[in-house]
């Protein structure tokens, strides 16, 4: 592990940027997926309200009551538009989009749709490829709130806040955003309150929590977080974790592999880059378990008790920044102004700004 800026480095940074690049063109493009269709289907748009009946056709004028009954006639190419309101949890979609159709869910009102799990499981399960989540609240009672074993998705502008764990944290782990399917983006989305009564190191309970090969997560912001506000285990490698902000949790970002679906190799060609970690009570940014030949590029680590741990074979971390990002109110429970005062150190790291917001958008289409 070297910590020393090398020769010709940062060329060497935007030639395997541009390689992470290319991964996510290909997911747009849908060249790892065995669906072949790329014909594009009419646009279609369904309806949910708090008014609405499953027993209606869920158009805008007799909408459907519950997002489940919405998928089960979505097609590929429709939009769910979902009105403000209280919505019961424990939802379970299967419908599937294609390459150039997705399934969209979208709250019409940006996070005003609330989806509340109750019981000790899971918010929302979703086991459809191509699907977008878009703009909802998401709590609940259960240790999970967005889980899915499709691929291909994108989860962006949620809330996903105060996931209790009330049947208390098992091996069968809690996270706010979970995914096991390969190819997700993950984007500003506010992640808080993830069992934060038990936030000095609970292992199994985690921000966003990555068990896909190719996962771009960039401009979340998380704190309050049991474990690791990211998580990366089991068989994903290849992610590219960009521009994210985590405090006041155990630990900020963890990179790793091990448990079921592991890799022999492990996890690597990892790309860790301009995020702040900071206010954590134990790492900033941690390597763990089978890892190696990642890379780690102008980060900022401060006031954890362990800033960074890097020292895998192969691997690089140049550019790393000890030092307080000074953000304009920094509040330990999620509810400051996590901006960057003027001279900070950190500018340009953590949250994207939003002319950037369609990046996502541009990369999951053709």
């Amino acid at each position: 592990m070297s910590k020393n800026k090398l020769p010709f480095f940062r060329l060497n940074i935007y030639f395997a940027l541009m390689g992470c690049f290319f991964v996510a063109l290909e997911i747009s493009a849908g060249q790892h997926s065995p669906i072949d269709d790329q014909t594009a289907s009419p646009t279609r748009n369904l309806y949910v309200s708090t008014v609405g009946s499953d027993s209606n056709p869920g158009t805008s004028s007799a909408p459907f009551l519950s997002i489940e009954a919405a998928s089960r006639v979505a097609l590929p190419n429709t939009t769910i538009h979902v009105a403000p309101g209280i919505y019961k949890g424990n939802i379970i979609t299967e419908a599937s989009g294609t390459a150039p159709n997705h399934i969209i869910y979208v709250s019409d009102q940006k996070q005003k749709a609330k989806i509340i799990g109750t019981g000790s499981e899971i918010a929302w399960i979703n086991h459809g490829d191509y699907v977008e989540l878009n703009g909802f609240d998401i709590s609940t009672s259960g240790r999970i709130g967005f889980y899915s074993t499709g691929s291909y998705g994108l989860i962006h502008h949620c809330l996903v806040h105060d996931i209790l764990l009330s049947g208390g944290s098992t091996d069968n782990g809690g996270a706010a955003i979970d995914f096991v399917g390969k190819n997700w983006i993950v984007s500003y989305n506010t992640i808080r309150n993830i069992d934060v009564a038990r936030h000095s190191g609970s292992a199994n309970v985690q921000g966003i929590y990555i068990a896909g090969a190719n996962a771009l997560v960039y401009g979340n912001r998380i704190s309050g977080v049991a474990a690791y506000g990211i998580h990366q285990w089991h068989g994903a490698t290849k992610s590219l974790i960009m521009n994210n902000t985590i405090f006041n949790s155990f630990g900020g970002i963890l990179i790793g592999s091990g448990d079921s679906g592991a890799l022999p190799d492990g996890s690597k060609s990892n790309f860790v880059i301009s995020n702040i970690a900071s206010n954590n009570l134990g790492y900033g940014i941690r390597e763990y378990g089978v890892t190696s030949e990642n890379t780690y590029i102008d980060n900022v680590v401060f006031n954890n008790q362990i800033n960074i741990e890097i020292d895998r074979p192969g691997d690089v971390a140049t550019g790393t920044i000890v030092a307080d990002p000074m953000f304009v109110k920094y509040l330990p429970d999620g509810m400051g102004d996590y901006h960057l005062k003027h001279g900070s150190p950190a500018t340009g790291r953590g949250d994207l700004i939003s002319s950037r917001d369609t990046t996502a958008a541009r990369w999951m289409k053709p």
